[in-house]
């Protein structure tokens, strides 16, 4: 079993033209937190992700957790699988190509993962293929395909999207699975709420910085909402009181 240790990243610089994505942004997580990444469309946390996976190169880092193939599980933002292929095939795939020494292991890890009333569900879906599957299931498999190997770092970038709020639950079981296990989880996620319910805390990036956050009550406090989606908003255009003046509770 991979060690655990946990993401250590100090401004961190990118950018694309004049467009600043990283701007001296400095993020930590422990070795068995799960860690939330809340940002708008289009503010960089996929970039990021990329970056701490050495997909991209920051512009400049003056220290960073830069993750291996053999350290970390890096679930994207889109999956697409082959139509023709089974979804038992592509499970076999995942197995093959990352390398995974004892594949009965893995078997073992993904089924504890899963829980024993929903495995019969997993292998029914293993048995259809991709091109008849819908998003949402083919979502749920891989990412539990994914989360089934042995890494010390899991990085998830929006894995339920386009899921439905009972796969949606399944996954969140499986993350606090490998919470236990001393494993750190990096999640982004456009859901607020869920964010803020199965992460430990989390950070907003906007404008190229991170802002940590103790949980929900903290976000909402520091923005003065009484909703988590009103608070995302005000940390998107960068709200502040001194800024705007006298104002009524959103």
């Amino acid at each position: 079993m991979n060690p655990p240790f946990g993401i250590d990243v100090i401004e961190a610089t990118l950018a694309y033209g004049e467009k600043v994505i990283l701007d001296r942004a400095s993020l930590a997580a422990d070795a068995g937190d799960v860690v939330g990444l809340l940002g708008s469309n289009g503010a960089g946390k996929s970039t990021f992700f990329d970056i701490l996976c050495g997909i991209k190169p920051a512009a400049t880092l003056i220290t960073a957790s830069i993750f291996t193939p053999e350290d970390c599980v890096y679930l994207s933002q889109t999956i697409t699988t082959p139509a023709a292929l089974k979804m038992s095939e592509i499970a076999d795939m995942v197995e093959l190509l990352s390398d995974e020494t004892d594949g009965s292991s893995m078997r073992h890890r993904r089924e504890e993962l899963i829980g024993p009333h929903k495995i019969a569900r997993f292998v029914e879906l293993g048995k259809k293929r991709s091109g008849i599957c819908s998003y949402g299931e083919k979502r749920w498999f891989i990412t539990m395909c994914l989360l089934a190997l042995d890494r010390s770092i899991y990085i998830l970038d929006e894995p339920t999207s386009g899921v439905d709020p009972e796969y949606r639950f399944y996954i969140w079981q499986a993350v606090e699975v490998l919470r236990r296990r001393q494993k750190t989880i990096l999640v982004s996620s456009h859901l607020v709420g869920e964010i803020a319910d199965n992460c430990g805390y989390f950070y907003f990036l906007v404008n190229g910085k991170f802002t940590r956050y103790a949980d929900g009550l903290a976000f909402m406090t520091a923005f003065e909402c009484d909703s988590l989606d009103a608070a995302f908003i005000r940390a998107a255009q960068c709200w502040s009181p001194a800024a705007l003046g006298p104002h009524s509770r959103a």
